[in-house]
Parts: structure tokens; sequence; C-alpha cells
């Protein structure tokens, strides 16, 4: 009888993380199509500043998407305040990534650029659902009982509050590396001819 309880709680564990994909994925196309219809609306309303009215309607639905996503998707009961920010800066850094390389790789095809285009937004999907599941929102493994009368979804949706900080270096690395992109996407320079005299400057400690 246990493992008749081991194998059912072992075959809901692959439809378990099936519902939270297709939940991952209806929430964020549900917020993404209020972005669009947003940004239009206030685009047409207020020209000239679309860059300002995107980067706002975008962090004005980050706190909406995670509750959406702590809640609906992953169901988690850890600390608000630290899933929170670690949310924000995956977003940040998601549409800082896809803009970064939807400029270097659109071109003049317009098929080519729907290819590009599907192909950034399904890496940045699997690869945000990935960071949310196992890192943002921490599942807890369920444990098989031989109690058949307990629900089964209670260990599987059961979730931990234990998960530790990032690291500050990681946390600094990553940050700086987000707050580079506008200097790379301009091909803006970071060695310039005298670079080596400042650096040896620092080291021998005298003055240029």
């Amino acid at each position: 009888m246990t493992g008749k309880f081991e194998s059912l709680q072992a075959s809901r564990v692959p439809f378990e993380s099936i519902r939270k994909l297709v939940s991952f994925l209806a929430v964020g196309g549900a917020f993404a199509i209020t972005y669009s219809v947003l940004c239009t609306l206030l685009v047409k309303a207020l020209p000239g500043y679309s860059l300002t009215i995107s980067i706002g309607v975008h962090a004005f639905l980050i706190p909406f998407a995670f509750f959406a996503q702590r809640i609906v998707t992953f169901a988690s009961s850890g600390v608000i305040q630290q899933e929170f920010f670690r949310y924000a800066g995956l977003q940040i850094a998601s549409i800082s990534l896809s803009a970064l390389l939807l400029s270097r790789l659109v071109g003049q095809n317009s098929i080519i650029n729907l290819f590009v285009f599907l192909s950034i937004s399904a890496f940045s999907a699997i690869v945000s659902f990935a960071i949310c599941n196992f890192y943002i929102f921490r599942t807890l493994d369920p444990k098989p009982t031989s109690n058949l009368s307990s629900d089964p979804a209670d260990d599987i949706r059961s979730r931990v509050s234990n998960s530790q900080p990032i690291n500050p270096v990681i946390a600094v690395a990553l940050f700086a590396a987000v707050l580079l992109i506008p200097a790379i996407a301009n091909g803006f320079p970071f060695v310039f001819s005298d670079t080596g005299v400042y650096l040896r400057a620092a080291v021998e400690r005298f003055f240029p």
C-alpha cells in the first residue's frame, strides 16, 4: 500500500511542474497583454514620451505580476520582501538583456526578425520560470507518507521560507552588468589610450 502511495506521489510531481509552467506562462502572457494595451493607450494620449511610458508601465506592473505568480503559480509562503526584490531584479535583468539582444540581432528580414523575437521570448520565459521555481519561490520536495487519507497536494504545494539571501558579490556583479548594458549597446569604450597609465599610477602610487 505504501508503494502505491509513493508511486502516486511521484506521478503527481511532473503534473505539478507542468501545471506551474502553464500557469506561469498564462500569468506572464496576461500581464504582457496588459502592458501592451496600457502602453498603446498612454503613448497615444501622450506622444513623445514612449520610453518613459514603457519604463513606468513596466515598473507599475511588476508588483502585481509578482503577487499573481506568487499566489497563483507557486503558492509560496516564503519571505515576501526577499522574493519581491529577487523577482524585480529578475524582471529588470530579463527586459534589459532581451532589449540588448534584440537591438543586436534584428535586421531587415521580417521573417528572421520574427524568429529572433520568438526565440528570445521563449528562452527568456524558460530561464525566468527556472529561476522563479528553483530560486525565488523555493519549493519543498514532497515527502511520501503511508497515510492515504492525507492530501498529496498538501505536500507538493507546501513551501519553505528558509531560502538564503543572494550573495552580495553576486548581487553587485549582476546589477553592475545590468547598469553597463546601455554602454555595451552604444559601443562605449571601456579601455582608452591612457587607461594603462592610470592603472599603473594606482598600483605604484604616483600622479600621472
